[in-house]
Parts: C-alpha cells; structure tokens; sequence
C-alpha cells in the first residue's frame, strides 16, 4: 500500500502542470460544488463515498502547482541575475580594457598610431620588441601569425575594440614619441 503511494505521488511530482492543474479544477469543481450541480452530474454518491481521496487530489494537485509555480519563479529570477551579473562584468572588463589604453608610454601610442590614424590592418614588430611584447601582454595588439622574418618582423595586428575606442578616442595617441625605440634592425 505504502509503495503504491508513494510511486503514485512521485508520478504526481513529475507530472506537468497542465495534469495538475486539470486534476486540481475536477477535483475542486467535485469537492466545492453545490449539491444540485454534483447530482446534476451524477456525481453526488461519488463525491459522497471518495470525498477524503478527492480532497486529498486537490490539496497535493494544487501543493505541487504551487511548488512548480515557485522554482519556475526562482529560475527565472536566477537567469536575470546571472544575466545582471554577466553584464556587469563585461562592462568592468571594458572599463579595464580602456583603462589601459588612457595610460599608455609614448612608445606605445607611436606604435598604435598608423593602426589608428592610417588604418592599417597589420604592422610587424620583431618577436623580441618590449614595447610590441607590452602591448600584447595589455592585450591591445596580437601576433596574428606564428610565421615571421628576423629581419623584417612578425605580423602583429590590434584588437578591434582598441582600435574602435582609439578611433572614438584620438587625443589618447597625442603625446607620442616621434622615434619610438624599439630593438634595432640589421
């Protein structure tokens, strides 16, 4: 007996709402209605002799309703918090990223320049640059090619949000140096 319920009323917790819901309303329309309408229905003998396990039926039915009312409510407000807190980060994530290209060297602002103002896709730096190693290590540029040449460098090319920032942003590139010293060529 005890078994039987028990996998009745585990069929019942992982049954879907609409179930619930229709077991809920035929069971409060039976429990709750008045004596004309059950008789009417042909009901009435019914309600009379089942009336413990009819009210039990709405009470779990309308129970469990409510349970998958609430972790439906609680899921939907654990995705608007994950979803603020996301947002969140990416935006202090951005504010970092743009923090480092307001306190660039003069070096490095001469080595963004003709990304920037001369929309140039790549430039090429050799592998043992500090200032192009800096600017990797800020993740502003990037070495988009492992092939290069030790005379004539390696491919490096810039982020695209640097380079839309420092677009939006140009007096961050004022104050370069004129002849940034990078390791010398042969």
């Amino acid at each position: 007996m005890i078994e039987s319920l028990s996998g009745f009323l585990s069929g019942l917790k992982q049954a879907s709402p609409a179930l619930l819901l229709g077991l809920a309303l035929a069971s409060g329309l039976v429990l709750f209605s008045p004596e004309a309408f059950v008789s009417a229905l042909g009901l009435d003998v019914f309600r009379q002799t089942n009336k413990p396990y009819i009210g039990s039926t709405f009470v779990i039915s309308i129970a469990l309703l409510l349970s998958h009312f609430a972790f439906r409510i609680a899921d939907i407000i654990k995705t608007k918090i994950a979803a603020i807190q996301t947002r969140k980060r990416a935006a202090e994530a951005d504010a970092a990223r743009q923090q480092k290209l307001h306190e660039l060297t003069p070096d490095e602002k001469a080595y963004l320049i003709p990304y920037v103002q001369r929309d140039e896709n790549t430039q090429y730096f050799l592998i043992e640059d500090g200032v192009a190693g800096g600017l990797v290590a800020k993740k502003i540029i990037y070495q988009s090619s492992q092939i290069g040449s030790i005379v004539d460098g390696w491919a490096f090319n810039i982020q695209p949000w640097a380079k839309n920032y420092l677009k939006s942003h140009p007096e961050l590139l004022h104050g370069s140096n004129p002849n940034p010293q990078g390791p010398p060529r042969w």
